[in-house]
């Protein structure tokens, strides 16, 4: 987390973490179902505040919310949704972190 906190996105960080489906970073609505992600991860739990004028222009670079993908038997339920940040969107998404249009702070 210190490196999306300090250098923001990366398509080849993200590559090298990815695990499964789509590639991309992934913001959870509910803090539970981000401690899922993060501890089968090996990651951390970051809040991310996102203005409505950076999340329209997130969307517009292909971003979107959506339901998390139901994981088949034996996972847990989801309580949430996930933002999903297709790489391509990542320059976007840094550059309105640059601008403050998202700021970071600590989960609870």
């Amino acid at each position: 987390m210190k490196e999306i906190w300090e250098k923001g996105l990366d398509a080849g960080s993200a590559a090298a973490k990815h695990n499964d489906g789509v590639g991309g970073f992934f913001l959870a609505t509910e803090y539970d179902d981000a401690e899922y992600y993060a501890l089968r991860a090996r990651g951390g739990i970051i809040k991310a505040t996102i203005s409505a004028d950076a999340m329209k222009a997130l969307k517009i670079a292909g971003a979107q919310v959506r339901d998390i993908p139901y994981g088949g038997p034996g996972t847990v339920a989801r309580v949430g949704q996930e933002f999903h940040i297709p790489t391509s969107a990542f320059g976007v998404y840094n550059e309105l972190r640059k601008a403050g249009g998202i700021a970071y702070g600590p989960a609870r």
